[in-house]
């Protein structure tokens, strides 16, 4: 392949993203702001200390105060924030501060899952009296695992629950060639039951002994740690769902959002009262948009458009961002992202700079793989389809190894390993996996005709590709 058609570096990635947000009318400045960083006003700006009198409240713009610091290693920057949610336990106050200090568990987020025993006062007021016996000796490590099992449970705040139109041969399977994928397509379709869940009731009639906030509908957790439901991951997970023939569960799911809208203005970041304050790229108008086209289903689109108005409206308010002027633009290091070289990474990262967090190098997250393919392949250039394809070949080829050596899907996977999970950051990698399963949907859905499993880097050259695609 010429050298024009065979580098394509990181601008016509970026052109790509955003091709795909001027066509699904997506505000989406956390992505650009992750691949360009120096274009970018600051709240997203990577290791730069972020200030702002109260950016959560405010939703202002963040300015940068000075570099060489972590944002992640310095707490101060989040002491005069004010607290997510009124709960002393869950969102603030002295029993969260010192439980999550004293690691007592391994994930952070296990405390804030559980449900209390006894009412959040009551528990205030135990740890108050068991500080006070402890005296000057202070509370060990023990002695605050003692409490959390005294006054803390796991809760069975979820039960399974398979979709009433769940089909075990969606009619999507009939658009991949490819055996081998075909058989793994129809596996994928399977661990929507595994990942199908429905709110327990006493959710909604305690509601006060729960961080998980209270949804009508069943809906799809993306899976591992992860048991609420999440907002741009559900993007994702309709899409998938509508290709595998569930149009009435992609409704109630989006109707769980909608509900949450209602009573918030704006959709968190996902389904726990710790989510307070903050969400995750706009998707619910896009997600609409997808059960639209899919059903015709107008009626539904009429009954909620003022509940999709509404939270456009808290975007636009509260969560703009303006560049700073002063900021100039810096070279990316390296020659550009060699996307249809045979031996390249079989994903894009999310950044070039392997900072050991999750989302950085090399991480490959499936939300941005689907906005640069769909992006460059919206563009109907057709050298531009053929990197989306090549894109599209690899990384559904490195979802498929993985799968084929473990039996799941992962959350996200590794650049440069074929078929392994990323890592980085808080947590072990997750398995499930929601989004990761509706972008092979999506992908397959376009290319399942072409897709094949017979090796690491099936691609199509420019000739045969005009003839193809």
């Amino acid at each position: 392949m010429a050298d024009s058609m065979t580098k394509f570096t990181l601008p016509l990635i970026l052109d790509s993203v955003f091709y795909f947000v001027v066509t699904s009318q997506l505000v989406f400045t956390k992505i650009i702001c992750t691949l360009v960083v120096p274009l970018c006003g600051a709240k997203y700006i990577s290791n730069e200390v972020l200030t702002n009198e109260n950016p959560v409240a405010t939703g202002e713009p963040v300015r940068i105060n000075k570099k060489g610091q972590s944002l992640t290693s310095d707490l101060r920057l989040f002491e005069d924030l004010s607290p997510i949610c009124e709960s002393q336990i869950y969102c603030q106050g002295e029993v969260l501060k010192d439980v999550q200090l004293a690691r007592i568990f391994e994930d952070s987020k296990t405390f804030v899952d559980k449900k209390l025993r006894f009412p959040e006062r009551e528990i205030l007021q135990r740890y108050q009296a068991l500080k006070a016996n402890a005296g000057n000796r202070g509370l060990t490590k023990d002695d605050l695992k003692k409490f959390v099992e005294d006054n803390f449970e796991e809760a069975e705040e979820l039960e399974n629950w398979i979709p009433p139109d769940f089909t075990d041969r969606p009619a999507l399977a009939s658009l991949v060639a490819d055996w081998k994928y075909k058989k793994w397509i129809l596996l994928l379709n399977q661990i929507w039951k595994q990942l199908g869940k429905k709110m327990n009731i006493d959710v909604l009639v305690n509601a006060d002994r729960h961080s998980l906030i209270y949804v009508e509908n069943g809906f799809f957790i993306p899976g591992g740690r992860f048991l609420e439901l999440y907002y741009w991951d559900t993007y994702w997970i309709v899409r998938g769902v509508l290709l595998c023939d569930m149009p009435n569960t992609a409704r109630g799911i989006i109707e769980n959002i909608i509900s949450i809208v209602q009573r918030f203005g704006y959709m968190l970041n996902g389904s726990r009262r710790y989510y307070t304050g903050r969400t995750q790229p706009p998707l619910l108008i896009q997600m609409a948009a997808t059960y639209y086209t899919t059903t015709n289903d107008l009626g539904f689109i009429k009954n909620n458009i003022l509940t999709f108005e509404r939270e456009f409206q808290f975007w636009l308010n509260n969560r703009m961002v303006s560049p700073n002027k002063q900021n100039t633009v810096e070279p990316f290091p390296g020659q550009g992202l060699q996307c249809n070289d045979p031996v390249s990474i079989p994903g894009i990262p999310t950044s070039l700079r392997n900072s050991t967090q999750q989302w950085d190098f090399p991480s490959c997250w499936p939300p941005l793989q689907a906005m640069v393919i769909q992006g460059l392949d919206r563009t109907y250039d057709i050298n531009a389809q053929l990197v989306a394809y090549n894109l599209a070949s690899k990384w559904v080829f490195t979802n498929y190894i993985g799968y084929s050596r473990t039996g799941t899907m992962f959350e996200k996977y590794d650049a440069l390993r074929l078929g392994t999970p990323g890592g980085g950051g808080e947590y072990r990698s997750q398995t499930g996996f929601g989004w990761t399963n509706g972008v092979i949907f999506e992908l397959f859905a376009r290319w399942g005709n072409l897709l094949t499993s017979a090796e690491a880097s099936v691609q199509i050259n420019p000739s045969e590709g005009l003839k193809r695609l």
